[in-house]
């Protein structure tokens, strides 16, 4: 292989591979008809399937225990325990000049809230 048949081979690649690489970022799924295809309720895994991988922005759990309390001259009473965790997604396109954030609140799991910004 010559050199100069090399250096065809190599641009060749690089052209196809930037090709591809622009494509892909042509087809974002951060739009305004994606967003309101969010619903209360629907999981992280349906909204991710929608909007593709997203980012963590924050999270919180709590936890309760259950209690059971003795009553002096006799009796109990007893509390169940009880959990929540909540968790704030982030989905984001474009350059600071154009940017399109879409943001996510779950709780237990589901949507509670959505946001956007910029759709």
């Amino acid at each position: 292989m010559t050199q100069t048949s090399f250096r065809t081979a190599i641009l060749s690649v690089t052209f196809f591979l930037l090709s591809a690489v622009f494509l892909v970022g042509c087809g974002s799924s951060i739009s305004m008809s994606n967003y309101d295809k969010i619903e209360s309720g629907m999981t992280i895994e349906e909204v991710e399937s929608i909007l593709g991988k997203g980012e963590e922005q924050a999270s919180s759990s709590i936890n309760i225990p259950s209690k059971s309390i003795s009553i002096p001259g006799g009796g109990n009473i007893s509390t169940s325990g009880m959990s929540t965790s909540s968790k704030s997604m982030l989905w984001k396109d474009g350059t600071l000049a154009d940017m399109k954030i879409i943001t996510i609140v779950f709780s237990d799991g589901k949507v509670v809230g959505k946001s956007q910004l910029g759709l």
